[in-house]
């Protein structure tokens, strides 16, 4: 299985019907973090937009270690997080 297989996965709707996903398999490091492509994948968003929101200062924050961009999963959860809008609130 290649980095970009689709894993199917089972969820189960509040009504009780079975629906199987197709999520793309994402790799994170034993140390939590995560590569670009892998991020970008985990973010549903593309490579070059997290290369943008670098260079804009915005987005995730991320590690450079000997010239690669990594992103801590967690800070990933927390972005993630903090972009969520709740329709309710005004």
């Amino acid at each position: 299985m290649s980095d970009h297989d689709e894993v199917p996965e089972e969820y189960r709707t509040p009504d009780g019907r079975l629906v199987l996903l197709r999520r793309q398999s994402i790799q994170i490091t034993a140390s939590g973090m995560l590569d670009e492509e892998n991020a970008a994948a985990y973010l549903h968003c593309s490579e070059r937009s997290l290369q943008r929101y670098r260079q804009q200062r915005r987005g995730p924050s991320y590690r450079v270690v000997f010239g690669r961009v990594w992103y801590p999963h967690d800070e990933l959860d927390e972005y993630l997080r903090l972009c969520s809008v709740d329709p309710l609130e005004t």
